[in-house]
């Protein structure tokens, strides 16, 4: 997790995106409304428990902050264009996702625009460089356009900053799905026995391992085309252990394919355990956890504040 890494040479922001949660529509994703605060949360004691330093990274709430997100969100909105809003690859994928019976798109305008909402979290704070997922590449090359728009069409330097991806081994930007390793392993898979959860039991990791599609070969390799499986066991390996592809590769090309599961199974239940316990911890201090968050929200809406104040005035308001 890159954030985890660069946390103690960057002033790092966790932004928990839960504005983001209603890009589409609740009823749609069929999730109480009361159920996105708990689960920001759960992802705040997760990302803690997985090494984020709250005193080191300012983890916040977008919904604590969101008249602040929102404004900017506008503003950065009337600076956007249909088209090229239309072509985001999500956009596409979403639309068809949802896409009604008789074949008629779904009126969703939240997917049009939340990557304009995206940009608005990341200028609002003039950040530098961005931990983002391989998906979201595109949305940050967007962000980047509306930032040198703005800053062409007013002749000003209103987002000084270049923004630039966080350096990634670019063979471990996704771990996918053990049962159909083409496609990324996501919580929403019908199938969860493709998906690794944190709160999995050994039992549970060893099944879903061993169970995890490969091929007939029975020889490691590394190739994402012809074995996408062990490509995948590969890259959980090397991720786990934060390391290149080829070096996970030179530490298990010897093993048959069963023997390969079980050394991955093993260390993917050591891991989770140990996170487990981690987050047991969090628990049983979270008034400060909360008191923590507090203070960086308080601390970044004064930033917020003053970037908005800048804007106005370098336009003139």
């Amino acid at each position: 997790m890159p954030l985890i890494k660069n946390q103690e040479n960057y002033d790092s922001i966790l932004l928990i995106a839960d504005l983001h949660a209603y890009t589409i529509p609740l009823s749609i994703q069929k999730i109480p409304f009361g159920e996105i605060k708990k689960r920001s949360w759960e992802l705040v004691k997760w990302a803690v428990a997985l090494g984020v330093d709250p005193k080191k990274t300012k983890i916040v709430f977008q919904s604590d902050l969101r008249a602040q997100h929102l404004e900017l969100f506008y503003f950065l909105l009337t600076h956007s264009r249909l088209g090229e809003l239309k072509l985001m690859t999500q956009y596409k994928f979403l639309m068809n996702k949802f896409k009604e019976a008789n074949g008629t798109e779904p009126a969703l305008f939240g997917v049009l625009v939340y990557p304009v909402l995206m940009a608005a979290d990341i200028l609002l704070y003039d950040a530098e460089y961005l931990s983002v997922g391989e998906d979201q590449i595109q949305h940050l090359e967007l962000c980047s356009e509306l930032k040198e728009r703005v800053n062409r069409l007013y002749s000003l330097d209103i987002f000084p900053k270049k923004i630039k991806a966080l350096s990634f081994n670019s063979n471990y930007l996704k771990i996918m799905d053990l049962q159909d390793p083409l496609k990324k392993m996501s919580k929403s898979t019908e199938n969860k026995n493709g998906v690794l959860f944190l709160s999995d039991s050994p039992q549970e990791i060893h099944k879903k391992i061993m169970g995890a599609k490969t091929d007939s070969l029975n020889k490691v390799n590394i190739d994402r085309e012809s074995q996408p499986g062990i490509y995948n066991l590969l890259n959980l390996f090397a991720t786990l252990n934060d390391l290149p592809l080829e070096k996970a590769f030179e530490q298990l090309n010897h093993l048959d394919y069963k023997s390969l599961k079980e050394t991955i199974s093993k260390l993917v239940s050591d891991f989770i355990s140990q996170k487990q316990q981690n987050y047991k911890e969090v628990n049983n201090n979270l008034d400060e956890l909360k008191q923590l968050i507090k203070e960086n929200t308080d601390t970044l809406r004064e930033q917020a504040n003053s970037k908005l104040e800048f804007i106005y005035s370098s336009l003139g308001a």
